[in-house]
């Protein structure tokens, strides 16, 4: 479920990834009907629980002659005839029964665009193309393409407040009844040059921000269509599409997506990132604040009333004598009613009461002082009974007689939940720059390992992708990008992307490496360079033909079957991204039998034991000497085992990539 008045990134990144894919269809009908019944389901208003939208619509501009028999008739009946393209109505999900289908819409199973007037007399369909950015008089002509078919992003068409708005029709009949609060409309373009739009009629508040944040599903969307542009109805003969216009469309449709992505993720991480830094430079200047606190008892009073944080001293016998008007806002108490009682009673939770006592005991007795002069994170208990994180800072005070203590308290429920929020991020973002699973490849065993290096909550730079290029061949590429966060991630994403894309193209590794280095190059921006391995596979019965190319990047270890290791290119190659010119350095090899290559990241190699000596290559290269003709799968676990025991917490990201050929056994 997606609260439609946030939307944020993980949201994003949860709904593009389930609309991609439709299950079971079989025409794009079917794809646009399971796209408006997810988004009527899973968009939901906070506050109810109940769906957001009263009504979700998926569009498609569509020839007269490739429409249903019925929908020609009825577009017919509105001026359309063979030269006409129509928006033609593909699925519908809503609260009535009737809106559940397409054949139940009265006045939108097809619009002829017959003329930019005749467009003009629908007032939200209009000001939907309009707002989208699509060319009206491209629109209308009787041949040709809307526009280049190449996949672009477009606007999103917006109404914040659908009561009393000339672009939303039917009043009286839909609007007022129904709650309608807005509308947001979003699409793109097919490779036949048609459009789609899908538009939502939501009853929560809809901002601006929010609205453009549906540009993202725009790609998602495209991508559960395109697959059926050759059949757009169900029980209309099937179209003429080109597999290589889908393919070409569907290369640049993810392309598009994932740079949509990673603006949304940039943003938000360096938006949470500052959020953080905020609150602890807002922290470290409220500290130096207590100081000047204790020095100066004449502005005591000044301080205390106007310090952010809350600040309750006690005497030696636990009863409150100060009681600031923070401390007031923060816990519920008037410093007229807290001054004088037994702040234990007051603050702590009644299951940190007896540690409270016992600790302060100790204290007066022997010095002991366990939390004085620290930061700490404890629970604090409210008037009403709530508790809440509070960091903490206890002071002692020698006045001449028994001692004093000032206890500085800020709430920090917003810290943690900025850290909560980017912890999700890191967890997210990480999840989307790796497969979640490598695919299965016949004839090849293929076994992925990865582990985040060091305690916080940044985004690695450490990456592995496995995909198919043709009926026998596959790509590989592992690497290491500088620096970790939302930079390293943008310099992940594209570096896979561009891999991906130049792979498609060419069946030179060096070729690939040389795209990647000249993408990252062009930038000018200071530590966008990695290191990576490309390899090409091209399977065949029981073994494996590699062309490799190294960049930078720790040589992959070639496992015989009896037990001889080699390092496959044990110069390196260059750097990706750090020169202008790139000189690939590549080499050719076959697997066979129970041979395995392991392509692995420094992660592994450089991992520090206790006393801060190097696991080191030679070891890696014996421990998977000892593992030759064993399964891919147990040389990972291996290496895994190994590393675990020599360091319980590596500092940087570990990424392993091991490939065994088999023979599949025939069907039985």
């Amino acid at each position: 479920m997606y609260d439609v008045s946030t939307l944020g990134l993980s949201d994003l990144v949860r709904l593009t990834a389930a609309l991609r894919t439709p299950p079971d269809v079989a025409t794009m009908e079917d794809a646009a009907r399971f796209v408006v019944r997810y988004l009527y389901d899973n968009l939901v208003d906070k506050a109810t629980g109940d769906p957001a939208c009263v009504l979700v619509r998926c569009y498609k501009t569509q020839r007269y002659g490739q429409l249903p028999a019925e929908v020609q008739e009825f577009a017919a009946g509105l001026g359309a005839d063979e030269t006409t393209r129509c928006l033609a109505l593909l699925a519908s999900a809503g609260v009535e029964d009737a809106w559940n289908d397409r054949r139940g819409s009265v006045g939108h199973r097809a619009i002829p665009l017959v003329t930019e007037a005749m467009v003009a007399r629908s007032p939200m369909i209009h000001e939907l193309l309009v707002q989208m950015g699509l060319d009206m008089g491209e629109l209308v002509a009787p041949t040709g393409l809307l526009v280049d078919p190449e996949p672009r992003s477009y606007n999103v068409f917006h109404v914040a407040e659908a009561l009393g708005s000339p672009f939303v029709p039917a009043q009286a009949d839909f609007v007022e009844p129904y709650g309608v609060r807005s509308v947001v409309g979003f699409g793109g373009l097919l490779p036949d040059g048609e459009m789609f739009a899908v538009v939502l009629f939501s009853r929560t508040p809809i901002t601006r921000d929010i609205a453009e944040r549906f540009r993202a599903v725009t790609g998602s969307v495209g991508l559960a269509l395109l697959p059926y542009s050759h059949c757009v109805f169900v029980g209309c003969d099937p179209l003429e599409v080109p597999a290589e216009a889908l393919a070409t469309w569907r290369a640049a449709s993810l392309e598009q997506l994932l740079q949509v992505r990673e603006v949304a993720v940039l943003e938000q991480s360096l938006r949470i990132e500052q959020a953080v830094a905020d609150l602890e430079d807002r922290a470290s200047e409220l500290a130096r604040s207590r100081m000047v606190l204790l020095e100066s008892e004449a502005r005591k009073s000044a301080i205390l009333e106007a310090a952010l944080d809350a600040i309750v001293t006690i005497a030696s016998d636990g009863r409150v004598v100060e009681f600031n008007g923070a401390a007031e806002r923060m816990f519920g108490y008037s410093a007229h009613d807290a001054i004088g009682r037994a702040m234990a009673h007051l603050i702590v939770p009644p299951r940190l009461r007896a540690q409270h006592y016992a600790g302060m005991a100790r204290h007066l007795a022997t010095g002991e002082a366990r939390i004085l002069g620290q930061r700490v994170e404890i629970d604090a208990q409210r008037a009403d009974g709530s508790e809440f994180p509070v960091e903490l800072a206890v002071t002692r005070i020698d006045v001449g007689g028994p001692p004093m203590f000032t206890a500085h308290v800020r709430d920090i429920t917003e810290v943690r939940r900025a850290r909560e929020e980017l912890r999700e991020l890191a967890d997210t973002l990480q999840a989307g720059l790796l497969p979640p699973r490598p695919p299965k490849i016949p004839g090849v065993e293929v076994e992925a390992y990865y582990l985040a290096g060091g305690a916080g909550v940044r985004v690695g730079g450490d990456f592995y992708d496995v995909f198919r290029l043709g009926p026998e061949e596959w790509g590989v590429i592992i690497g290491d990008v500088c620096g970790k966060g939302a930079k390293a991630a943008s310099v992940t994403a594209l570096v896979r992307h561009t891999a991906r894309a130049a792979a498609a193209h060419s069946t030179d590794p060096g070729v690939v490496m040389r795209e990647m280095n000249a993408a990252l190059a062009e930038d000018d921006a200071e530590d966008r360079y990695c290191s990576a391995v490309f390899a090409r596979l091209c399977v065949g019965e029981g073994e494996v033909a590699v062309h490799s190319c190294c960049g930078g990047h720790p040589s992959p270890l070639l496992v015989r079957a009896n037990g001889v290791v080699e390092a496959v290119a044990p110069w390196g190659g260059q750097l990706i991204g750090l020169f202008e010119e790139y000189e690939a350095s590549c080499d050719e090899y076959t697997l066979r039998g129970n041979d395995i290559l392991l392509l692995y990241t420094d992660g592994v190699t450089e991992a520090r034991d206790a006393a801060g000596e190097l696991f080191g290559q030679d070891r890696l290269a014996a421990l998977a000497g000892q593992c030759a003709g064993k399964t891919a799968e147990e040389l990972v676990d291996s290496v895994r085992r190994a590393l675990a025991e020599w360091t319980d917490q590596p500092n940087d990201d570990v990424a392993m990539v091991a490939l065994r050929p088999y023979v599949p056994r025939p069907p039985r």
